[in-house]
């Protein structure tokens, strides 16, 4: 087979009924024909003429069958094509006969017939973080929705393994780097894993033939193990660090000696060190820094025979059957895509970018979107915020009267019908002071509640209740309404400060002048008080945020913000301690129980001592607490007409640039696009979940934190080193910085719309917080700019934007969103003397 393939999604088709009817077909005819919706359209010769090639199968993220073409046809028109009269006899569905569509529907035009002659499922499924391109076509989620994935065939065969195991070992030896992505590669359906050290050169680098579940740090794996000299060790692995769950047969442990009691003929002394419970299989001297042609080909045969024993394991215990199930659960990026729902449907924006914004705010509640004009900044915002359910509150119909009684038995009992009614929020079934009520009370409070529709609010003294009187006779006396759950502010010039945002109180009139987001910040208050964790996100925009200074407008904001939100331990301080609830109770309408969530500092509306109402007649609080239930969301152009942002507005939030991509991928993207959402009730619940945080929102949480930190220590040593690297040019972060990058890495991890992998959220949460700093001159910028892309592992930089600033895809580093965004600021302060972030 050859070195090239194509990859194409299967949608939500039935994957295993597919396998099932090709394998049916090629057992009749030997061959079976089949189409696809987009056209062959990039290095079309070269597939021509490496003929037969393998085609991947994609569904929910990954490759999970391929087929081998022998041949194809395909065609670029929306007419369609017919499949070959010759090829007739092997088509998959007699239906297909004659037909170039089966309707005008984009995804029903025949545009690609392949001939097939060989079908299989896979035991490890390949991710795309795992595909190398090929004619440099980009490998993303989204051009698999226009078309076909152009890659090198990611399941070597057994001359590229030579290949790969030579360049092994010549990297081992040179320790000239350390990265392993040219050996990110599949043989015999298993991952291949490689090391040479994590931060520093090792004393012995490994390659790793990975099933699935297993892992170097826990399981069992055939291992290639090399002391950087003269010593090659194949070997039947086992974890050292933690015991695998399955282990090598008892044939394999009788036959074949543990490292560690093992001779061999060149010097083993590091490997014995290092692994030395697994079982050595063959030992090859290397010498003249490469390997004898005849010893690699015994290496290759003998590495067969331990992945033969290593499949026949996984397949007794049933571990290859277990993982091909497809009842796999709605929670990646790729499920919601082919949903066609949401924040994916209409949108022409990389994985990355749409992770990043989902994930930063997701963490921090305060996002700005930089880049060109038309690039997608405020689009993204309006899919976004159709991917949630609309927002209800409830409105009193009727006035009431507020009443505080000493509930007993006996008044339980002759509670009417007439001095009940619905209130807006149950609180007391939640909390431990409804448990200090005799049992049979409380049963008896909870069924006349339930009778009457009402919910009793608890006050705060043992059997002391709030409870809502209406005298007339009338059903109902609250309405639930659907609200929107986002505004759009656009942002003047002449803004100076936070009475441009939320109004003021005019002494004239003697009322206040309210504007639409003070409205809108109430509405998601009282929302959060009618639902509590399971309230709504409520998002705002600011358009052009930077058209006004935003440190004028925006510092209240700022301020409170960043303030402390008040937590279930605080409010059992404020019972304990007895602390006045006055101040809350004037502007929330409520005592410290419903606090929880709420920032502890406040923006100050007016303070005129007494009852200030807006020309509607409604109430305006003197200060305004913020819900956590509030996401901020800013965009920003950079040009004459604008403002630059200060470092103390870029700390506070992620800052994820948007630019333009390839016209002729936008074009594709055009034809295809939907025109709205599809079965968006189906997903709207569990992304509302997954984005709040199931009902915790937005913070930074110190305890998860330290978990991640715990698992995860190799992020906090890369920051330790690039704050180090910052410090003397004073670009260094703060811990602020560090606990929302690591809080980042923390949401990506089971993230419903997740990275490629952690590195790849690592590298994006490091551009997006540590980057904006960086603004100035080349005598202030040139040397940590060159320091930090010494980090990043990028060589002669000065010498690569020479001719401009490179593409992304053709930087070769773990880091290559950091890199990129440093080599062009490099570039503007090599031609225009100074550089920033925007």
């Amino acid at each position: 087979m050859k070195k090239i393939a194509l990859v194409g999604s299967i949608g939500n088709d039935n994957i295993a009924d597919l396998i099932s009817d090709i394998k049916d077909k090629l057992k009749d005819k030997e061959k079976a024909s089949i189409w696809w919706s987009y056209p062959i359209k990039h290095c079309k010769e070269d597939y021509e003429r490496e003929k037969p090639f393998w085609f991947y199968f994609y569904q929910d993220g990954k490759l999970k069958a391929r087929c081998k073409v022998v041949d194809f046809i395909t065609h670029e028109g929306d007419d369609g094509i017919e499949c070959p009269r010759n090829w007739e006899d092997f088509i998959l569905d007699e239906r297909w006969k004659g037909k170039k569509k089966l309707s005008e529907r984009k995804n029903e035009i025949f545009k690609t017939w392949l001939l097939i002659d060989e079908i299989e499922k896979l035991n490890e499924y390949i991710p795309l973080k795992d595909l190398k391109s090929f004619c440099n076509r980009r490998i993303t989620p989204v051009a698999l929705k226009n078309g076909f994935l152009y890659i090198q065939d990611p399941i070597l065969t057994s001359d590229a393994l030579k290949k790969l195991v030579a360049d092994f070992i010549k990297q081992s030896i040179e320790k000239d780097t350390l990265k392993t992505d040219k050996y990110k590669f599949f043989y015999r359906n298993l991952r291949i894993k490689v090391s040479f050290g994590q931060g520093n050169q090792s004393k012995v680098s490994w390659m790793a033939f990975l099933g699935k579940k297993q892992e170097v740090s826990k399981g069992i794996y055939p291992v290639l193990l090399f002391n950087r000299k003269d010593c090659l060790v194949l070997a039947f692995g086992i974890s050292e660090e933690q015991e695998p769950e399955i282990k090598w047969n008892e044939k394999t442990t009788r036959r074949y000696p543990r490292i560690e009691n093992s001779e061999c003929k060149c010097n083993l002394r590091y490997i014995k060190e290092k692994y030395p419970n697994s079982f050595l299989k063959l030992c090859i001297k290397i010498s003249n820094k490469k390997i004898a042609e005849e010893n690699l080909n015994t290496l290759i045969q003998n590495l067969d025979e331990i992945i033969d024993e290593y499949l026949l394991i996984f397949s007794t215990n049933g571990i290859i059957e277990k993982n091909i199930s497809l009842k796999q659960p709605i929670k990646s990026y790729n499920a919601l895509k082919n949903k066609k729902t949401c924040i994916i449907s209409n949108l022409k924006l990389e994985n990355h970018q749409i992770a990043s914004f989902y994930n930063a705010l997701k963490t921090k509640g305060f996002v700005i979107l930089a880049g060109l004009s038309g690039t997608g900044k405020t689009k993204i915002f309006e899919e976004f915020v159709r991917c949630f359910p609309k927002p209800k509150i409830y409105y009193i119909i009727d006035e009431i009267e507020e009443a505080n009684i000493e509930i007993s038995e006996e008044e339980i009992n002759n509670l009417s019908e007439k001095k009940l009614s619905k209130i807006i929020k149950s609180f007391w079934d939640e909390t431990e002071y409804f448990d200090k009520f005799d049992e049979n009370l409380r049963e008896k409070l909870l069924k006349k509640a339930v009778e009457n529709l009402i919910n009793v609010y608890f006050q705060g003294n043992k059997r002391k209740f709030q409870y809502f009187v209406k005298e007339n006779k009338e059903d109902e006396m609250l309405k639930e309404n659907t609200i929107e759950n986002h505004i759009f502010i656009s942002i003047r010039p002449d803004f100076k400060d936070s009475r441009s945002l939320l109004g003021y109180f005019n002494p004239i009139t003697g009322k206040f002048h309210s504007t639409p987001l003070l409205k809108f910040i109430l509405k998601a208050q009282k929302n959060y008080f009618d639902y509590f964790r399971n309230a709504d996100p409520f998002f705002i925009l600011f358009d052009e945020m930077n058209l006004a200074r935003v440190e004028y407008y925006f510092a209240d904001f700022l301020s409170v913000l960043e303030s402390k939100r008040i937590t279930e331990t605080d409010i059992e301080k404020f019972i304990k301690d007895d602390i006045d609830d006055s101040r809350w109770k004037k502007n929330l309408g409520f005592s410290y129980p419903e606090l929880e969530g709420f920032t502890s500092q406040s923006i100050k509306l007016h303070s005129e001592g007494f009852d200030i109402r807006d020309n509607e007649g409604n109430l305006i609080p003197e200060e305004l607490f913020l819900p956590p239930n509030l996401y901020f969301i800013g965009t920003v152009n950079i040009d004459e007409t604008t403002h630059i942002f200060s470092p103390k507005v870029l700390d506070r939030a992620f800052t994820i640039e948007f630019d333009v991509g390839c016209f002729d991928e936008y074009l594709d993207f055009l034809k295809s696009s939907s025109n709205g959402i599809e079965n968006k009730s189906e997903l709207t619940e569990d992304f509302k979940k997954d984005f709040t945080n199931d009902g915790n929102f937005a913070s930074i949480d110190k305890e998860k934190v330290l978990e991640f930190l715990e698992k995860n220590k190799k992020y906090k040593d890369e920051l330790e080193k690039i704050n180090q690297i910052l410090k003397p040019f004073n670009l260094h972060f703060g811990y602020r910085v560090f606990d929302e990058i690591i809080m980042f890495l923390y949401n990506c991890q089971n993230s419903l719309i997740p990275f490629e992998n952690l590195d790849e959220a690592f590298d994006l949460a490091l551009k997006m917080k540590v980057l904006p700093k960086f603004h100035g001159t080349r005598q202030k910028l040139k040397k940590p700019i060159l320091r930090f892309l010494n980090f990043c592992e990028i060589k002669s930089p000065e010498e690569l934007i020479k001719e401009g600033i490179p593409d992304l895809n053709s930087i070769d580093s773990d880091y290559k969103h950091t890199a990129h965004k440093l080599l062009e600021m490099l570039y503007k302060l090599q031609t225009q003397g100074f550089a920033s972030f925007m």
